[in-house]
């Protein structure tokens, strides 16, 4: 079994550990709002993101996206 510090490297001020996730994905839609740019950005080739941009937009109010 692996420890939290090998599964969770991050640490916040808190010293909560905690992980990150790419918001990006192989692409398995065509022409929907995932694969446009949020907030001025695309996502990589072939990709596109996890979350509709709203969903994002409130990830990042939260400071969960890095």
């Amino acid at each position: 079994m692996q420890n939290k510090e090998t599964l969770f490297k991050k640490t916040d001020s808190d010293s909560h550990r905690y992980n990150t996730i790419p918001t990006h994905a192989p692409r398995e839609t065509l022409n929907g709002k995932t694969e446009k740019a949020w907030r001025g950005q695309l996502p990589p080739s072939s990709k596109y993101r996890r979350r509709k941009p709203k969903e994002l937009d409130l990830l990042d109010d939260q400071s969960l996206i890095k």
